[in-house]
């Protein structure tokens, strides 16, 4: 059925890259109709159908521990919690199981106005998204299992430490970023990750982290330009996130 499902995919892509671009809107709208028609189809054929209730049918009503969002963060909760005997995990998603496109990076700016994304955007502010529609970005959420990272072109980016350092001085502890980098380690396995800062990086965690493996000649223009102009080339994961790289 899967691959059933990444041969529609590829058809719906091979289909919408043929189709003369004469009006941006009218494709637009055409183009998403298309992929959430395919939502509901691949819906009707989840494995989470029968999941999909609460309180669900074949587990109790008391749950040990209630976790929102099916993100990767969320999920790899989920699963580590569920692998102690007796304890009852509960793991609520507002959206439903991704089509193939979600897994084909190329095509994931077409989910961005589809039921696959929440469709928030950014308040607007002086000197930021001048160019952009009322001066406001879009703010990308996933809705569905994997959360966003259905919709992030795969891309991983912990963030930067001064964002968890000021939720501490907000008052709550535990949440700076050093007392969170031991849980970031844990989580990841960034074996096939090139350059990285081995003591802010992890190994053997259910997270899979590498480099890109298809860069375009394009790619490495942009990254010696960058170097040349004094940029180094870091590990944005790591202890210095000023720089510049490939994508994680």
């Amino acid at each position: 059925m899967f691959l059933l499902r990444a041969l529609i995919a590829a058809a719906i892509t091979t289909i919408l890259y043929h189709i003369p671009v004469r009006d941006l809107r009218q494709l637009l709208k055409f183009t998403t109709g298309i992929i959430d028609g395919a939502a509901v189809i691949s819906n009707l054929d989840s494995t989470y159908e029968s999941h999909d209730k609460f309180p669900p049918k074949k587990t109790p009503e008391h749950f040990d521990f209630v976790i929102v969002g099916a993100s990767p963060s969320g999920s790899v909760l989920a699963n580590r919690l569920s692998e102690i005997n007796g304890w009852k995990i509960l793991l609520l998603e507002a959206g439903g199981d991704p089509t193939g496109l979600a897994e084909v990076p190329l095509v994931v700016a077409t989910l961005y106005p589809t039921t696959y994304n929440w469709g928030t955007h950014a308040e607007p502010q002086p000197g930021f998204c001048s160019g952009c529609l009322d001066k406001g970005a879009r703010y990308g959420h996933g809705k569905g299992l994997g959360g966003g990272s259905i919709i992030n072109f795969m891309i991983f980016v912990r963030g930067n430490e001064g964002d968890y350092n000021k939720w501490e001085e907000m008052g709550n502890p535990g949440w700076g970023y050093r007392d969170l980098l031991p849980y970031f380690r844990k989580l990841e396995d960034a074996s096939n990750v090139t350059l990285k800062d081995s003591e802010y990086r992890g190994r053997g965690g259910p997270l899979g982290v590498s480099d890109v493996p298809f860069r375009t000649k394009l790619t490495d223009v942009y990254i010696n330009a960058a170097q040349q102009a004094g940029f180094s080339y870091v590990d944005y994961n790591g202890k210095q996130q000023i720089g510049v790289r490939t994508l994680l």
